[in-house]
């Protein structure tokens, strides 16, 4: 988790470095099958790090697996209706702000 942290962290600083007045956001995927999830989100917050998580911005997303999955309980990668809610949620969360 720590290094993880740490590619995330340069990561925003190269990004803001080369990219003067850019915002760097990170999605967080956090759910059940992330049994590390708060301490992710911790670590990035406790670097300044702007984080949005899938939990508030798909907040069914647990009470409707076979919605937003490919096949719950089998196939846990996101289906295209999670990529759209995603995608509508950076649009006129983050970049239209």
């Amino acid at each position: 988790i720590d290094l993880f942290l740490g590619i995330v962290a340069n990561s925003r600083d190269i990004i803001e470095s080369r990219y003067p007045g850019s915002e760097f956001h990170v999605i967080l995927w956090d759910s059940v099958h992330g049994p590390n999830s708060d301490t992710v989100l911790k670590g990035l917050a406790d670097r300044g790090i702007n984080v949005h998580t899938v939990s508030d911005i798909i907040p069914d997303l647990e009470e409707n697996p076979s919605r937003y999955y490919i096949a719950p309980p089998v196939e846990w990668h996101p289906a295209p209706s999670a990529y759209e809610q995603l995608a509508s949620y950076v649009v006129s969360q983050i970049v239209a702000r």
